[in-house]
């Protein structure tokens, strides 16, 4: 049941709005709904009907209204209680009550500092809404109180879009407030945050225009002035105050993870009544960290029951929702380990990668600090015992935590005092009803035997009733009769009755398609593309594209997201099963090797847009069959490299030596751009003993690059030191001078954070000379402003202005974005230090414009740093302190520790102030 009183007063029984037609029964309703919970008297019904004075029928018209009313409810929910009558609604079923509640929590949040959590929970609350409260109702009484309601609407709005603008939200509030204007012409708040909106958009004169059209209004309505905070605005906005483009910095990021909620939920509430009662015990919010444990065999329900709870509590979560597949009984055996989830919850929380220590320890420490003080729900799906959870669990009050298992995780019974729910096999009414709802009531009533014959041979296994149950959707005219006498004719091995279910659905594949399911059983990821997946059978895209929808059909696979899908560990086990009974090895490895080939050729084809200057390692052609993703361009390649991260993590495990290094040679560059430091660090540690085991000398010299990339970015220079020396070594024996001139370029950037100057600047020219004779004008140009810059570090001015020249004519032939960006800084650095601020300014400026192009923030904070610098050295302190709060700004964002660098500078400046 749904009762709604945000617009005309409405009831929805199962979705079907129910039809309130006559005048004075919405009068009753409306003041029902308004007084949920509590007793109405017949006094206040007369009062709400007749302003002017009740007829002498009027009690006999009440108890008419009250039955017409009656019967659009549920038995039970309107009941007599004298003096007069009680409406009784659960707190989500009331649009009011779920607009308050949202409300409140969304205050409290902006309250609290989490902008974000606030916004989301108060734009919720306004969605609630769909028109004048109890509009059609023609009663003072009623009217009195929606105008209370509507009050508060606006109030809400108002609070969202402040929150918006403190977040630095401009453009998509413009057409809102203009509307809300328009609407509410005396409310100063809405005029206000319009003038700002306007502003920020680089609409000044509008902005003005909008100010004077309040004065306006206000004058010849009210006959007052506006008030001083609108003034105030207003000032700002003729002298282009700097402060009215500040957002707030550091917003918390909102995470929304949970998986969409299943359709046709049915059964388990004795289950989800034994999740709520606990969590409704630990206060809200949680006085102490909520667990609770949904433990039961394989395909029983355990993440169907987990995710459908998570999505019902969730507003109780308005910091986000965290999930994450443990894959702790995974049938390829690779269990995610704490790290890599705390690594994923981290990256969902905003922690850039460059705060994430390299150890657990570590790790866990920041992850619970992170979570102190907010609200979140956390999903750990598929855990395969105590050790494995514990590390992700938060370390404060305020969180909850839904587990499930096979495994009963007693020690998080007996040390954390998780509440434990026990998920068995449906019965025998519950399976029904899953029936009912996937077939239809009116199918499965039709032939009541038939339905209580598929539920025995499913063995109350709601994931092998989900599979029959797509096996009779896609054949609606035959009777159930007919599947009830198929799976009694596959029973046999497995669990029989289960492996029935299966098989049944398998037997009737077409043969492409049934090859294509067992084939799915040698892949070791957690979803697939459909490329992928044609690689696999090597079969034609298209060709891959219908089996996999037929598979989707027959519930055998899942399509998780557009274009990518996966099955259940228990059907992946009996794909597997079925591929080892019936496809020969050497067939079985020819498909495992044109997926590999697919993986590698299309990573190196996402690499090459990622970076065309790159060294080539000479692939061998993928196997007939294979299929490549080519991406189209730079994003393009980057959606498939971090579509394909998870699988990347189970590929070294089912592939050869050579796939595993090529593998991770193409992979290296986008980990360590993403600041994936960890990921590169255990993807180049496996590459090198891959390359090792296979006697490849090439893959064993990029991997230990990949290793030293890693090393650096995680602050251990010394490691990466040695790492690249084995590199260089090996790329000398190799005879590859392009090579050997990168790792000279990367050894001088090891030294230059070590402090060794003049050994990095030996490097760097060495990589410059290596360059020369192969031709490679990009290489020359980052080699000679990384030589430029080096010289200005030790001094020498005029030589670092002389070779950043030189860089930057070449870069000006080039098209290379990025090293046009270092020229350009390295020369601004060189000129500042040799006392020309002003060209230094200059060339600051253009080094920003090419890297807000690249998107590069980090890099930006640091030229930001290098142009507030600048600007204090020719006495512009307005302007040091406008870069540097830029800067400012977003190593906030990022979380860099650099910011209380800057903050100790806007400090020095401040205090320096006359």
């Amino acid at each position: 049941m749904r009762y709604g009183v945000l617009g005309p007063p409405s009831v929805w029984m199962e979705g079907d709005e129910q039809p309130v037609t006559a005048a004075r029964d919405r009068v009753v309703l409306s003041v029902l709904l308004l007084r949920a919970n509590r007793v109405v008297t017949a006094e206040e019904l007369i009062d709400a009907l007749w302003a002017h004075g009740p007829p002498p029928s009027a009690r006999g018209q009440i108890q008419g209204c009250v039955h017409r009313v009656r019967r659009l409810l549920p038995d039970g929910t309107l009941r007599t209680r004298p003096p007069g009558y009680l409406l009784s609604v659960a707190d989500d079923e009331l649009d009011m009550l779920v607009f308050e509640r949202l409300a409140t929590q969304g205050r409290a949040a902006i309250a609290g500092g989490r902008l974000a959590a606030g916004v989301d929970l108060l734009r919720r609350a306004l969605a609630l809404w769909r028109g004048p409260a109890l509009a059609t109702v023609d009663s003072a009484a009623v009217r009195a109180e929606a105008a209370r309601l509507d009050e508060l609407r606006s109030a809400v709005w108002e609070d969202a879009i402040e929150a918006e603008l403190r977040l630095g939200a401009k453009k998509d509030l413009v057409g809102e407030l203009t509307t809300l204007v328009a609407r509410h012409p005396l409310r100063e708040r809405f005029r206000r945050q319009l003038m700002l909106a306007l502003y920020r958009v680089g609409r000044q004169g509008e902005a003005l225009a909008a100010y004077r059209d309040a004065r306006q209004t206000l004058a010849e309505q009210l006959g007052v002035e506006p008030d001083p905070e609108l003034a105030e605005l207003h000032r700002k906005i003729l002298r282009r105050d700097p402060a009215l483009n500040a957002g707030t910095r550091a917003a918390a990021t909102v995470p929304a993870q949970l998986p969409v909620d299943v359709r046709g939920f049915a059964g388990r509430r004795a289950e989800l009544a034994r999740l709520d009662a606990p969590l409704a015990e630990a206060g809200d919010p949680p006085d102490a960290t909520f667990v609770a444990v949904i433990t039961g065999t394989a395909g029983v329900g355990k993440t169907t029951l987990a995710v459908h709870w998570a999505h019902q509590v969730r507003d109780r979560f308005p910091d986000g929702q965290l999930h994450v597949d443990l894959r702790g009984f995974d049938p390829a055996g690779a269990a995610l380990s704490a790290s890599e989830a705390i690594g994923g919850f981290l990256a969902a929380l905003g922690v850039p990668a460059r705060r994430v220590p390299a150890d657990l320890p570590g790790q866990v420490g920041l992850f619970r600090s992170t979570l102190a003080g907010r609200r979140i729900l956390l999903v750990l799906d598929n855990a395969r015992d105590a050790a494995q959870v514990r590390p992700l669990l938060p370390g404060a009050p305020g969180c909850a935590v839904v587990v499930t298992s096979r495994d009963q995780l007693t020690g998080l019974l007996t040390a954390e005092g998780a509440h434990l729910v026990g998920l068995d096999l449906l019965g025998a009414d519950e399976a029904r009803e899953l029936l009912g709802r996937r077939l239809g009531p009116a199918r499965v009533a039709a032939e009541p035997a038939a339905a209580d014959e598929i539920v025995r041979s499913c063995a109350g296994l709601p994931l092998a009733l989900a599979v029959a149950a797509a096996r009779a959707a896609t054949r609606p005219d035959f009777p159930l009769s007919v599947l009830v006498g198929e799976l009694r004719d596959a029973s046999r091995g497995l669990d029989a009755d289960v492996r029935a279910t299966f098989a049944r659905s398998y037997q009737e594949l077409a043969p492409a398609t049934a090859r294509m399911f067992r084939l799915l059983g040698l892949h070791p990821g957690p979803d697939i593309s459909i490329a992928a997946a044609a690689s696999l059978a090597g079969s034609a895209t298209a060709a891959a594209r219908q089996t996999l929808a037929e598979l989707a059909r027959a519930h055998l696979v899942t399509e998780r997201s557009p274009g990518r899908f996966g099955c259940h560990d228990l059907l992946r086990a009996y794909a597997a099963e079925l591929a080892g009974a019936v496809d020969p090895a050497d067939r079985r490895e020819t498909a495992r090797r044109r997926m590999l080939d697919h993986y590698v050729h299309s990573a190196d084809a996402a690499d090459a847009a990622l970076d065309p200057h790159r060294c080539p390692i000479g692939l061998d052609p993928p196997l007939a069959g294979v299929t490549v993703d080519r991406p189209s361009g730079y994003e393009d390649a980057l959606a498939w490299l971090t579509a394909e991260l998870a699988v990347l993590a189970g590929l070294p495990a089912s592939g050869s030596d050579r796939h595993v290094w090529q593998l991770a040679w193409a992979y290296a560059d986008f980990l360590y751009w993403r600041g994936l430091w960890h990921n590169l660090a255990a993807v180049s540690a496996a590459a090198l003993a891959a390359a090792r085991r296979a006697g490849s000398l090439l893959g064993q010299a990029h991997a230990h690059r990949g290793l030293a990339g890693a090393d650096t970015s995680l602050g251990d220079h010394d490691a990466a030191h040695e790492h690249l020396r084995q590199a260089l070594r090996l790329f000398e024996e190799l005879d590859r001078p392009a090579d050997q001139a990168h790792i000279h370029r990367n050894l001088a950037q090891v030294l230059e954070g070590l402090g060794r100057y003049g050994e990095a600047l030996n490097h760097a020219r060495r990589s410059h000379d290596l360059y020369l004779p192969i031709g490679d004008r990009i290489g020359q140009a980052r080699a000679l402003s990384m030589v430029g810059r080096l010289h200005a570090l030790l001094g020498a001015h005029e030589e670092a202005l002389t070779c950043c020249l030189e860089a930057l004519d070449l870069q000006h032939e080039l098209d290379d974005p990025r090293g046009k960006a270092d020229a350009w800084d390295y020369l601004g650095y060189a000129r500042h230090h040799l006392g020309d601020h002003g060209e230094a300014v200059a060339c600051y400026e253009h080094a920003l414009d090419l890297l807000r192009l690249l998107g590069d923030r980090s890099y930006e904070t640091l030229v930001l740093n290098h142009l507030g610098e600048a600007h204090r050295a020719l006495g512009d302190a307005p302007a040091a302190r406008r870069v540097w709060g830029e800067a400012l700004d977003i190593l906030d964002q990022l979380g860099d520790p650099g910011a209380e660098r800057i903050r100790a500078q806007l400090a020095t400046l401040a205090a320096d102030a006359p």
